[in-house]
C-alpha cells in the first residue's frame, strides 16, 4: 500500500504543479489579449479624435493611415493567436488540475486519518488517476510552455516551505 500513498502523493504535486502551470499560461495570455486591445483602441480613439488636426493637412493623412494600418494588424493578430479561446482553455484545464489537485490531498487524509479503509482508498486512487489520465488527454492543445512549468514547480516549492 505505501507504493500506492506515494503514487497519490505523486500525483498531488504533479496536478498542484501542472493547475499553477495553467493558470501562469492564463495569467501571461490575458494580460497580452488586454495589452493588444487597449493598443487597439486607444490607436482608434486617436485616429477618430480632433488631436490629428493640430497636424498640417498633408501630414494627418498619413498619420491616419500608418494608425490604421497598425491597428488592423494588432486586431488581426488578435484574432490569428486566439487568445480568448486559449485564455478559457488554460482557466479551464487550471480549474480541472486544481479539483485533481484538491480531491487526492483530501483522499491521503482520509486514509492518514483512517476514515477510509485500503479498498475505498485503492478504489478512489484508481478514479483520480483516470481524472487526471481524461484531463491530459482533453487539454493537450492547451500546453503550458516549459518557462510556465519552471516557474510554476519554483512557486509551489516557495509555498511547501
Amino acid at each position: 500500500m505505501n507504493n500506492i500513498i506515494q503514487e497519490i502523493e505523486k500525483l498531488n504535486k504533479d496536478s498542484r504543479t501542472v493547475k499553477t502551470a495553467h493558470f501562469l499560461a492564463f495569467q501571461k495570455k490575458q494580460k497580452i489579449h488586454r495589452v493588444l486591445g487597449i493598443c487597439i483602441i486607444t490607436i482608434n480613439v486617436i485616429v477618430l479624435s480632433p488631436l490629428l488636426e493640430i497636424l498640417t493637412l498633408k501630414n494627418i493623412v498619413f498619420v491616419i493611415k500608418i494608425l490604421s494600418i497598425i491597428s488592423a494588424s494588432l486586431a488581426a493578430a488578435q484574432t490569428f493567436f486566439n487568445y480568448q479561446k486559449e485564455i478559457e482553455l488554460h482557466l479551464s484545464a487550471g480549474e480541472a488540475y486544481a479539483n485533481i489537485y484538491r480531491q487526492s490531498r483530501f483522499l491521503l487524509a482520509q486514509y492518514t486519518d483512517k476514515l477510509i479503509g485500503e479498498d475505498d482508498f485503492l478504489k478512489d486512487s484508481q478514479a483520480l488517476l483516470k481524472d487526471y489520465l481524461n484531463a491530459n488527454n482533453i487539454y493537450k492543445t492547451c500546453v503550458p510552455s516549459n518557462k510556465e512549468y519552471s516557474e510554476a514547480v519554483k512557486s509551489n516549492e516557495k509555498r511547501t516551505k
